[in-house]
């Protein structure tokens, strides 16, 4: 008898899916978080220039507002 035959088929089944789910991960691991690192990059650069943008904006705003006091 092979180790094998002592496991009920449900666990021999969920090994092989873990196996394949595993090896997909180690793929497509790299690649997700390479893109996620851009994407996130992007959004604190946008998030930058509307921060920017409002503080400029206050700034005129207040500025104007102590020149008419």
């Amino acid at each position: 008898m092979t180790p094998e035959s002592y496991l009920p088929p449900d666990i021999l089944t969920a090994s092989t899916e873990y196996l394949d789910l595993r090896a997909q991960l180690t793929r497509e691991l790299p690649r997700y978080l390479k893109l996620l690192h851009h994407g996130l990059a992007l959004l604190i650069r946008r998030l930058v220039d509307i921060q920017a943008q409002f503080w400029h904006d206050i700034k005129d705003l207040w500025g104007n507002f102590w020149e008419a006091v």
